[in-house]
């Protein structure tokens, strides 16, 4: 996002908070300004996504290490003892509690994604999911 098309720049990704809810804004009214590149709320998306799938992959690699001392955290977070008693259960540790909620807000994020792209199409009656993978848009 540093190289790259000017629209596929972090620079013109990345909106301020107020320019994020006047999109939003018109968007639920059908009547939110077209951008050729990131919509205000699709760049603040992006970065959410980058921070999440980031951040469950740390905590899935700190969960690694603490449950099974495996993976390259190991060195760094201690492994938990097993249990005492054969099918002795224990509640699970905090390190996995933090993946499995960083996990379902990962997701949740995902099918806010999928919704946004297919509000903002309906509304700027375009296929931004073609735009997505080919990486064009029309220009007008």
């Amino acid at each position: 996002m540093c190289f790259g098309p000017e629209n596929a720049r972090i620079a013109s990704v990345v909106r301020g908070p107020q320019a994020i809810i006047d999109y939003l804004a018109g968007l639920v009214r059908f009547s939110s300004r077209r951008y050729l590149g990131h919509s205000p709320a699709g760049g603040a998306m992006v970065v959410a996504l980058l921070i999440m799938i980031a951040a469950t992959a740390g905590s899935g690699m700190a969960s690694l290490a603490a449950m099974e001392g495996r993976g390259p955290l190991s060195a760094v977070i201690e492994r938990e003892p097993p249990p005492r008693a054969l099918g002795q259960r224990r509640p699970p540790p905090l390190i996995r509690g933090i993946h499995q909620v960083l996990g379902n807000a990962t997701l949740a994020l995902v099918v806010l994604h999928v919704a946004g792209v297919v509000l903002a199409s309906c509304a700027h009656r375009e296929n931004l999911m073609a735009a997505m993978i080919t990486g064009r848009k029309r220009s007008e």
